[in-house]
């Protein structure tokens, strides 16, 4: 009897120590100058840490992603990866150039035109800076934010004009993306994208270096802000596995130019003509709030052979009341455009441009639009 509650006891003990072993933390702590951060379960150490500490810390980097490991497929070198970027540890060089960020945007295949002759500044002009290297220029608040940061050194060289995605206007750079928040306050405009979380959600870690011994939390995304405020915008974390090795494809997005000047393609026939296919860009997607716009506009039967002899009218709906601009007939091929003034819009939304054309009885429509951001 005395042997059987003995046993009891024996038993009893046992399954509180596994029921505390289940809810104690997923890694035990490492050695002295580490952070940890329990949004995402792990710990930031040594010269990482001391770089995201004096580089800006959460509103620059966001929350770690993995731990620290020797990537076999980056040279193994040792690296972390943070839901903005990645970080790179070069023992061999001095201070501050033992820690680099990895080119997150190139090795993701971002690519974009370099800029056209009308986009490259006046030498003195000094809210755009052209960069030959890479032939894109960086103006106005993404100019001022670079600026502030250190740009070169902690975002690379652009890899694209400023541009309109995801109803935000964005920049691409070698190691970042920049957005422009019309909804922020001033001074905390500009964000950065989570590329980080895009190549992992791409390409995965290798191996299990992500170093998570429990399923991956949901975490809580901060923005730039004043302080060492963390908001909470959560997102889940895909932390798939898969071989970076592979050549990631590239992405290109030619920008709307005019078209080239070319023998007219031959009138279609009235007689065949049954539907209208109407397309439109603009010259300048993102503008300033004065200057000149230019609609350009596109028409095709329903063989998409293009029409000539088609008039358009073009409707730009500003707040302050619609401007309508009527454009030639189209050419031999099936082109036409329109060009009106820009009278100080508000900034940050979008003009919306309706455009009718009309030929032989039939009736097509689009829509296009553009941004004034300065």
């Amino acid at each position: 009897m005395k042997s059987a509650r003995h046993l009891m006891f024996i038993a009893i003990i046992t399954l509180s120590l596994i029921s505390h072993a289940s809810v104690a933390p997923a890694q035990a702590p490492p050695d002295d100058g580490c952070e940890y951060f329990s949004e995402t379960g792990h710990y930031v150490c040594g010269t990482f840490l001391d770089f995201f500490e004096a580089r800006g810390d959460l509103e620059m980097f966001g929350y770690p992603l993995t731990e620290a490991f020797d990537d076999p497929t980056h040279g193994g070198l040792r690296v972390q990866y943070f839901q903005r970027a990645r970080m790179e540890e070069h023992p061999y060089n001095p201070p501050p150039y033992d820690v680099q960020l990895g080119l997150l945007v190139d090795e993701l295949g971002y690519a974009y035109p370099r800029a056209s002759p009308e986009e490259l500044p006046a030498p003195d002009d000094p809210s755009h800076h052209y960069f030959p290297e890479t032939q894109h220029v960086v103006s106005y608040a993404f100019l001022d934010f670079y600026r502030a940061h250190d740009g070169l050194f902690m975002f690379g060289y652009p890899r694209s004009e400023m541009m309109y995605e995801e109803d935000r206007v964005v920049q691409y750079f070698q190691r970042a993306r920049l957005e422009w928040h019309r909804e922020r306050a001033p001074g905390e405009q500009i964000v950065l994208t989570n590329m980080g979380e895009r190549y992992i959600e791409r390409f995965g870690i290798p191996g299990d270096y992500d170093g998570r011994r429990s399923a991956p939390p949901r975490i809580e995304t901060p923005h730039m802000s004043s302080g060492h405020h963390r908001y909470r915008a959560f997102l889940p974390l895909i932390l798939a596995k898969a071989d970076l090795r592979q050549a990631p494809p590239r992405q290109t997005a030619p920008r709307p130019t005019v078209p080239s000047p070319t023998a007219p393609s031959p009138t279609v026939p009235s007689a065949n003509v049954t539907e209208l296919d109407v397309s439109a860009t603009v010259r300048y997607p993102i503008t300033g709030r004065t200057g000149t716009q230019t609609a350009f506009i596109y028409v095709n039967d329903q063989q998409g052979r293009p029409v000539a002899g088609a008039e358009a009218t073009v409707i730009v709906r500003y707040a302050s009341g619609d401007v309508t601009c009527v454009a030639k007939p189209t050419d031999g091929a099936g082109y036409t455009q329109c060009s009106f003034d820009i009278p100080t819009p508000p900034v940050g939304k979008r003009v919306v441009i309706d455009i009718a054309v009309t030929y032989k009885g039939l009736t097509g429509t689009t829509q296009t639009f553009f941004m004034p951001w300065w």
